[in-house]
């Protein structure tokens, strides 16, 4: 669970809007969690074809 999230909740009084925001910052958390998953899948998959380092 985020700090962000923590700060939601704690927050006794929220406008509709405010609760409508939560909602979606969950939603792309959790698709944020998937893609780093397919993208470790994809490096170790991967013959080192890809560099990320900066010289």
């Amino acid at each position: 669970m985020t700090e962000l999230q923590f700060v939601f909740r704690d927050n006794a009084v929220l406008t509709q809007e405010q609760k409508e925001t939560f909602v979606v910052l969950e939603v792309v958390e959790s698709d944020v969690s998937n893609s780093e998953s397919d993208l470790e899948s994809v490096k170790n998959s991967s013959e080192g074809g890809i560099s990320t380092t900066v010289n």
